[in-house]
């Protein structure tokens, strides 16, 4: 297994969860502002990522001020053109939709 990991990146940790029609993403990212937090899917995978914001004349900080980047494989039953993210107080949180299942049409067929 090839793992390239980006040592200026911190990983953010992840809580997903699902219902019945949505998969639930949140993903800690204290400090970022919204503005700072890019989402992409590419080949089946999101990927999230945050650039650190450099702070102007700091004499003196342990405040953990960095980028953050992971990605996760979408699900196939995913909505991938309904996804919806917001970030509140450190926590962006994303919602996938999941298609909806159709019951099938079963027939039975009489043996003659």
């Amino acid at each position: 297994v090839n793992h390239n990991y980006d040592y200026n990146y911190k990983k953010p940790n992840a809580l997903i969860n699902e219902d019945d029609n949505f998969y639930f993403l949140s993903l800690e990212m204290p400090g970022v502002d919204k503005k700072d937090i890019d989402i992409n899917i590419d080949e089946g995978k999101m990927i999230v990522q945050s650039e650190k914001v450099k702070e102007k004349d700091i004499m003196y900080s342990e405040i953990n001020n960095c980028s953050y980047r992971r990605s996760f494989y979408i699900p196939d039953d995913a909505q991938i053109n309904k996804i919806k993210a917001k970030s509140i107080n450190g926590i962006l949180k994303i919602e996938i939709p999941k298609l909806k299942k159709t019951k099938k049409d079963i027939k039975k067929i009489e043996i003659s």
